[in-house]
């Protein structure tokens, strides 16, 4: 994985001089003869420069300026600084150093301590471009307490910031960021726009490395308003860099790589070679982050040309360390370990220590690769002493994590387990300071998953099947769990009059570009359409709002850092706790955790009335081989293939006939899947030939016990809660789709109906049948019932959260890129232009429902993306967040007869379970009985036998009462 994130240094900053750089041509000093006795001619300006930078010692120069001190001026000493600047951003460094030992003799005979600390400064800035820190450190110390003599404010708060730039790049963060602080202080007490900006960009650095990535956007967005603001281009570009490295250290590569793009095209525009290789780096890491390590290649390829075209040689090594981390990606290990052994002999030349620390986590991962563990932990020890000496969590994790592989690899138990502990505490400090909101911690998780699988698998190997279930909660649904515990944090109660303008605009660019680019979809591409004609370049307008959208949240979640207090830490659930969640002797528990080569399956149920009885299998089954299994039975589920029941018994004698005695005697099964097993409808499973699996169970599904728990204590919070005799279902059907003048109104006529419930415009008259039904049986005064053009999505959000159960039939679009932008549609009114008719899961996501039950009676609502550590991530994931605790979703493109059919089944099982339940001696009907009931009534009909009509919705979260 790469470690290196690029980021340029404006270093036009640490100058910290009084003249811009001039044009002025470099003069060769004349012929010196060698008689001593000869006349001494008086000397031009330009002669006496040309002399000085010559000169062959320190007393040769100080003869010079004594000699011709008439010529002493700040003209001349200006020059000097000037020409010095110039070559040594051309890395002319010897020339450089040239020109301004010429400045220190001259300024110190001028007599002004300001000029000579400039002298003083710029060779130690010649000295940070060689990477010789420790050189450099000196002289910027000595420029300071010139400085400071001479009370100039701007320059103190310069140097300042030059001293903390060499302890960042030193790794020495706790004093880093004590002078970047100091710097800005002082900075900004001088007016010193500029540098105030950039020690705000290095305060955000170093909260970035120490794993405070909420603080760290925070800065980069004060410094980025503030370049903007002075105009600077290259410091804007600087910070969109920065800003790009905190959403690729979270897994948002999309908003990293809008960054970064932004960020390359103006260093490009400005011909800032070092913007550019640091952009082109840093999209080279996006990439390889994402899998896609050929693309990323290419980039880091051409960052390293550059690098070492400038003989630049901290952006070379750690481009090397990154291009060595996609090399051992794509198996070439040999070619991985020379680049990454090259650049640790760098960074070890200059002294830079987090530069070491990238290199060494890198050949610990390259050599867990080639199977040479000894060297392998020789690297991940060194690498985990480093990065807790310079508080590096994001690295401290990652060397642990290498060092846990390496001594389990060894068997080294006690070591191995230690070592994961270690990241998986490293992993929960950083956790608490992600920046914004549910999303991003979901984003960041998904990639730190590494240790609590390797810590099931190793208490499984120690058959410890307690602390291996332990374990494996501890690895899901993590921000799901938050969020039901202590609920969302609200960040648009804080926001200004000017915040909320800006909200309003941004949604109103995506409302308008959705519809635009639906009635488009819809249409197809006629030529008589001007959306279809312009569908292409509407797409690429809508992803674009998009993302300003989600970086402004973001920004507004960064930028409020008191909404991140801790709330308290919530524990996953043990065993001994789970008993609350297994009611009675006829519920089971079945989880499992997919590895690379293995899946693991926890059976857990009722032993006795006090203990909780737990087992687990191992099968020789890893992820990739379950990956297309089980697509391929969904797939052929959804497509009404009758070639399926092989499949269907194979999958069941695979993952569930190891735990049938576990089973014996049971009626509901409580599935807690992982990674692709979300896209398994294991209801449609086959026990036998013609045995179906909802034949003998009613089924719901959780992403983690421990979520599971906390939607029990909010539906029972819930209970105690007096709702009106009016609020208990919401339920809306058959929308008009389309609004205002659009060619979409036509369809409230339209001859032609659809069978599914796919995105499109056609009438569902069988949607309108069933939310008509619904109203009999809940009774038109405990339910509100929308059709048509009533059906609108301000009128759900309106009287959502009102309601107790909230269903919705209509047609369901799937966005497999986006899932957070998935949406079911709705009507759009004609007075509403703030509203597109498309409630997408990330709006379903952002509303304060109380609801015990939303049923999203549409195609594919149970879809999204598989997150390693959540879950599915869509319609489903973001109602949990909304506060729901159960939903009733659909894992593809459903018929809408047969749909209509199970639905009305369902509510009427729910709703006379419910009122025999107060008869003596009779439980309560659960939601995933129910939807047993329903699906048995379908599949015991001629017409709907197939697994496709009554398999597709599943009860997931809280399948209980």
């Amino acid at each position: 994985m790469p470690r290196f994130l690029h980021l340029a240094c404006a270093l036009s900053i640490l100058v910290n001089t009084l003249s811009p750089v001039t044009a002025a041509p470099q003069q060769q000093p004349p012929h010196r003869g060698s008689d001593a006795g000869a006349l001494r001619r008086p000397m031009t300006h330009e002669a006496l420069i040309a002399a000085l930078v010559e000169a062959p010692s320190e007393d040769a120069r100080n003869a010079l300026v004594a000699e011709n001190q008439e010529l002493l001026t700040e003209k001349l000493l200006g020059e000097l600084n000037d020409q010095g600047r110039k070559a040594a951003f051309a890395d002319d460094y010897a020339l450089a150093l040239k020109y301004f030992a010429a400045m220190q003799s001259a300024a110190k005979r001028f007599g002004d301590p300001v000029w000579m600390s400039d002298a003083l400064n710029n060779v130690g800035i010649v000295y940070y471009l060689r990477a010789d820190y420790d050189g450099a450190l000196d002289y910027y110390k000595q420029a300071l307490s010139l400085r400071e003599v001479a009370g100039h404010k701007s320059k103190i708060a310069g140097s300042l910031f030059n001293v903390a730039t060499i302890h960042r790049f030193q790794g020495n963060y706790a004093q880093a960021l004590e002078w970047f602080l100091k710097s800005e202080t002082a900075s900004e007490a001088a007016g010193n726009k500029p540098l105030n900006a950039q020690a705000l960009l290095n305060i955000g650095t170093v909260y970035r490395r120490t794993g405070n990535y909420a603080l760290a956007l925070n800065y980069y967005g004060r410094s980025l308003a503030l370049q903007e603001e002075i105009g600077f281009k290259q410091g804007v570009a600087d910070a969109l860099t920065a800003i790009g490295n905190v959403h690729t250290l979270q897994s948002n590569f999309p908003q990293a790589l809008e960054n970064y793009r932004r960020s390359l095209a103006m260093h490009e525009a400005s011909g800032d070679k070092r913007g550019i290789q640091a952009a082109l780096g840093s999209i080279g890491i996006a990439y390889t982050l994402q899998g896609e390590h050929t693309q990323a290649l290419e980039y880091l390829n051409r960052s390293l040309i550059l690098s070492e075209s400038m003989k630049y040689e901290q952006g070379t090594a750690n481009t090397l360390n990154n291009i060595g981390d996609s090399l051992n990606a794509l198996g070439e290990r040999e070619r991985a370990l020379e680049h990454v052994r090259r650049a640790l002999k760098m960074h070890e030349a200059t002294g830079d220590r987090p530069g070491i620390l990238v290199s060494l986590v890198g050949l610990a991962n390259i050599n867990l690769s080639r199977g040479d563990f000894a060297q392998a932990l020789e690297f991940a020890d060194r690498a985990t002493a480093l990065a807790r000496e310079i508080n590096d969590p994001w690295m401290l994790e990652q060397a642990l994590t290498a060092a846990g592989l390496g001594h389990r690899a060894q068997g080294r138990q006690p070591q191995a387990r230690r070592s994961f502990e270690e990241a998986i505490a490293a992993i929960e400090v950083v956790r608490g300071q992600v920046a914004g909101g549910e999303q991003d911690r979901q984003r960041f998780f998904e990639k730190k998953t590494t240790p609590y699988a390797a810590l099931v698998e190793l208490h499984v190997s120690e058959n410890n099947a307690n602390e291996a279930f332990a374990s494996a909660e501890r690895g899901k649904a993590r921000v799901l769990a938050d969020v039901l515990r202590w609920g969302r944090i609200d960040v648009t109660k804080s926001l200004t009059e000017e915040e909320r303008a800006r909200e309003r605009r941004l949604k109103d660019d995506i409302v308008a570009l959705n519809g635009r680019v639906f009635r488009a979809s819809a249409a197809g591409q006629k030529s008589a359409s001007p959306d279809a004609a312009q569908l292409p370049a509407s797409k690429t307008q809508l992803a674009k709002a998009r993302l300003d959208y989600e970086s402004f949240q973001t920004n507004l979640y960064a930028s409020r850092p008191a909404l991140r207090v801790q709330r308290g830490e919530l524990r996953p659930l043990r065993l001994e706790g789970a008993l609350e969640l297994l009611p009675d002797g006829q519920t089971a528990v079945l989880e499992f955790v997919l590895t690379e080569d293995k899946t693991y399956l926890f059976a857990l149920a009722r032993r006795g009335a006090t203990s909780p009885a737990l087992k687990v299998y191992v099968l020789d089954v890893g992820r990739k081989g379950l990956a297309a299994r089980a697509g391929n039975f969904r797939n052929a589920l959804a497509g009404r293939n009758y070639e399926f029941r092989r499949a269907a018994v194979e999958l069941y004698e695979l993952l569930l006939k190891p735990a049938l005695k576990d089973l014996a005697g049971k009626k509901s099964l409580i599935i807690v899947p992982d990674a692709e097993l979300w896209n398994l409808p294991f209801q449609a499973l086959m026990s036998a030939p013609e045995r179906y699996l909802v034949e003998d169970y009613a089924i719901s599904y959780a992403p983690s016990l421990t979520v599971l728990r906390e939607m029990a204590t909010l539906r029972r919070k819930r209970e105690t809660l007096s709702r009106s005799a009016s609020a208990e279902l919401l339920a809306l059907g058959n929308p008009s789709f389309g609004g205002g003048e659009t060619p979409a109104r036509a369809t409230e006529s339209a001859t032609t109906i659809t069978t599914t419930r796919a995105g499109g415009l056609e009438p569902l008259p069988e949607a309108q049948r069933e939310v008509e039904a619904l109203r009999g049986l809940y009774g038109a005064g405990r339910s509100r019932i929308y059709s048509g053009a009533q059906a609108t999505e301000e009128q759900v959000k309106a009287e959502a959260p009102l309601h107790a159960v909230l269903h919705l039939a209509t047609h369901g679009v799937l966005d497999d890129a986006n899932p957070l932008y998935s949406y079911v549609v709705l009507a759009q009114s004609v007075e509403a232009k703030r509203e597109d008719g498309l409630l997408e899961a990330w709006e379903m996501m952002n509303m304060d429902l109380k609801a015990d039950l939303v049923v999203l009676s549409a195609c594919e609502t149970a879809r999204g993306r598989v997150s390693a550590g959540e879950g599915v991530v869509g319609m489903s994931w973001a109602l949990f967040v909304a506060g729901v605790p159960t939903t009733v979703v659909s894992n593809w493109k459903v018929n809408s007869a047969s749909t209509t059919a199970l639905m009305l089944e369902f509510h009427r099982e729910l709703r006379s379970g419910r009122q025999s339940a107060n008869s003596p001696g009779r439980a309560p009907m659960t939601k995933a009985e129910a939807l047993r009931r329903a699906s048995l009534k379908l599949l015991k009909s001629d017409a709907y036998r197939h697994p496709f009509y009554w398999a597709a919705f599943t009860v997931v979260g809280d399948g209980g009462i």
